[in-house]
């Protein structure tokens, strides 16, 4: 237990070193969910149903699309498949559903 506090007082430090950079990669995450939403707002109609499932379909997909691009380039490399990319997507999804809430 001593270990995993140890751990999390030195990543909160070097989270406050690189806050900055941090903000610029969850501007990205942000900015690659329009680039998606924008996209599917195109091929759904603009009613109400028509933004709710762009929106969940681009909430859906943009961690999907980056935690695919890494893991193919894993698998191309060692013909395996990445460990925990499930886990990856689950962690970007809950990041980008936390920066779309304080967006708005």
């Amino acid at each position: 237990m001593l270990r995993h506090i140890a751990s999390l007082v030195l990543l909160s430090v070097v989270a406050i070193f690189l806050l900055h950079e941090i903000g610029l990669l969850l501007n990205i995450l942000v900015y690659l969910h329009g680039i998606i939403s924008h996209f599917l707002d195109q091929i759904f109609s603009n009613s109400a149903l028509g933004r709710l499932f762009s929106h969940a379909i681009g909430l859906m997909l943009t961690p999907i699309i980056i935690t695919a691009i890494p893991g193919f380039i894993y698998w191309l490399i060692t013909r395996r498949e990445l460990n925990y990319v499930y886990l990856i997507a689950w962690l970007v999804w809950i990041m980008l559903v936390t920066c779309l809430a304080f967006h708005k």
